[in-house]
């Protein structure tokens, strides 16, 4: 068992922040269902606008890029009976085949005009001024009757996108007076407006996590020094015990368990080399 117990003794260290696979109406493990973006995420997945950021995780506080966003507004015209399409754009930046079409589409529809003539900036956050832009362009650009009461909106374009905002609840902003324009979106956020801007639907089904959103782990032995593809397998054998558990063994106050210890052996062989044990050893410890 010592090639176990040292590969045990390295996971352990690493894995402090294993989600424990609670479920979720989401369908996520990582979206609890008595968080304020629960519903907003559910409609989403209902809706095939989201199928999150791997299995089982949503990434909820993650920030939303310009080209997910992209996608997202795509997806939701989709969701609202129409077909979108679109077939070319003038951005050199965009490379994912995903976003083509979406990015296309909003070219065309004059949602965006890209972050220069030939730049989207797809990785980039989305800012809440950015989106919020975006989102009142894809509905029209209606003209608010009133307007609102956020003193760090200054930008000329942002505000008739922020007061129709406002005027529709589809934001409250980010206190009484704040909408932080250029403050980076995050995903929970992202899913929050475009469920209100629907009109706040009640999800219509119960779907739960088929599995453990094990990304914070995967994550955590990469950042360690794990490979990507050594990660990834070593999630499959670990994603099973819960962070009590793990800890319990870590700060010596349980032993492992014949499961544990087996689960560790099997991710050993399976996803790691005898020399390879050695070498994360000896950064670890």
């Amino acid at each position: 068992m010592r090639l176990a117990a040292r590969v045990l003794a390295a996971a352990l260290v690493l894995t402090i922040l294993i989600p424990s696979g609670a479920q979720a109406s989401s369908g996520f493990s990582d979206v609890a269902p008595d968080t304020w973006y629960q519903d907003p995420v559910a409609w989403l997945v209902e809706n095939d606008i989201t199928i999150g950021v791997e299995p089982g995780c949503f990434a909820p506080q993650d920030w939303v890029t310009r080209g997910q966003i992209a996608t997202f507004l795509f997806r939701l015209d989709a969701a609202s009976g129409n077909s979108p399409t679109g077939s070319s754009h003038p951005f050199d930046d965009v490379h994912a085949p995903y976003q083509q079409t979406p990015v296309a589409w909003l070219y065309a529809q004059g949602i965006t005009i890209g972050t220069t003539p030939t730049t989207f900036s797809p990785n980039d956050p989305i800012t809440r001024g950015q989106f919020a832009a975006m989102l009142w362009r894809y509905a029209g650009q209606p003209t608010p009757t009133t307007s609102h009461q956020f003193k760090d909106v200054v930008a000329p374009w942002q505000q008739a996108a922020v007061s129709w905002l406002a005027e529709e609840q589809i934001t409250t902003g980010t206190t009484n007076v704040t909408f932080a324009p250029n403050g980076a979106m995050n995903r929970s956020e992202a899913a929050a407006f475009m469920w209100r801007f629907a009109g706040s639907p009640a999800p219509t089904s119960d779907p739960v996590a088929d599995v453990p959103c094990s990304r914070e782990l995967r994550l955590a032995l990469v950042d360690a020094g794990l490979t990507p593809a050594e990660a990834a397998c070593s999630i499959a054998y670990l994603g099973g015990f819960s962070v009590q558990q793990l800890t319990d063994v870590l700060v010596g106050s349980s032993y492992p368990s014949t499961d544990m210890i087996m689960a560790i052996s099997a991710a050993a062989t399976e996803c790691l080399t005898a020399d390879r044990v050695d070498e994360l050893t000896r950064l670890l410890f």
